[in-house]
This record gives C-alpha cells, structure tokens and sequence, in this order.
C-alpha cells in the first residue's frame, strides 16, 4: 500500500488500480477509527469527519487525475519539456536544446529553500561519482531574478559545479511547473 503522508507522489503515480485500492483502504481505516472512538467524540464532530471524507475523496480524485496527465508528458521515452534563455553563471544564457545529445541530471533548487541547501552534499556526491560518464549536472535555480547576486553568491561560495542556471519566471517557469507541480 502506497501512503498518502509517507510519498504523496508515489501515491498518486501509482496504477490506477492500487490507487483505488489504497483509497478505499484510507478510507476504511479512516471510518474504523472514527467508529472506535465514538464513545470518547462527539458525535457532531464524527458526522462532520465522515461528511469531510466524502469531500477528501473528490480532491483525491482530480489530483490523481492531474498526476496521471503529468505522469504520461514525463513517461521514459517522451521528450523533456523544453526551456530557453535562462540566465547561465558563466555568462549568456542557455536553453535545454544547447545540452542536448547526452544523459542530463537536473537539480532544481533556490537560495531560500532550507531541504535545497541540505542536498548540496549529496548533489556533488552524485557529480562525483559520474564525473567520467556521459551525463550532464544542470541545477535551475527558482530565484527571483532581482537576487541574481545572490544565486551567484552562493553558487561561488558552496563551490557549486556542473550547469548553473537561474529560470525565466521563478516557480511560476513553465519547465518548473511540469516537473514540480
């Protein structure tokens, strides 16, 4: 069983079958709970919760829909959404098209984000081990572009290698937005 709090995304990627199956599981489990404990709640509050899953149900449903659709645009073998013109530390800019014609890593991450920061050790792990394969390190940064001077700071500082782009619109880059919905 795929679970909802342990990998959202996982959850939602899975066969639409076992999907079905782990919601109806949720859902029990849900409701066996609420029964369980009915001495001790409310019962207001119990009829509210049971009201509310029919509600979590619907939700549950158009994400697994809107995974599903992003899940099909990424499947091996379809091309990668494209990007272009973002600004590159080494100057000019860059586009997806430019780094083509081999295996490409991307890492996306901002200055602000505290989990994008923790991953900078294992990022250049991963650089390092592959540093003699056919693969390309690109890491697009979702900073603003008013903190250029920023990215570009902590990019010398952290000692950052491999491409180093900041995207067009912050999180709102279409290329962002396909792969980080």
């Amino acid at each position: 069983m795929a679970s909802l709090f342990d990998d959202y995304k996982a959850f939602f990627s899975q066969p639409e079958a076992d999907y079905n199956q782990d919601l109806k599981q949720y859902n029990k489990d849900f409701k066996d709970l609420l029964e369980s404990n009915k001495e001790e709640l409310d019962s207001a509050f119990v009829n509210k919760q049971k009201k509310g899953l029919e509600s979590f149900n619907k939700q549950m449903g158009s994400e697994f829909e809107r995974y599903k659709e992003i899940n099909e645009k990424l499947a091996t073998g379809n091309p990668s959404p494209d990007f272009q013109d973002y600004i590159n530390y080494d100057g000019g800019t860059a586009s997806l098209s430019d780094i083509t014609g081999q295996y490409i890593y991307i890492d996306m991450w901002a200055t602000w984000c505290g989990p994008c920061k923790y991953e900078i050790p294992f990022l250049k792990e991963l650089e390092e081990e592959y540093k003699d394969k056919d693969i390309k390190f690109v890491s697009i940064s979702i900073d603003a572009r008013k903190d250029e001077d920023k990215w570009r700071k902590m990019i010398k500082d952290k000692e950052l290698t491999g491409t180093q782009l900041l995207a067009d619109n912050e999180y709102q880059s279409q290329f962002v937005q396909v792969y980080h919905p």
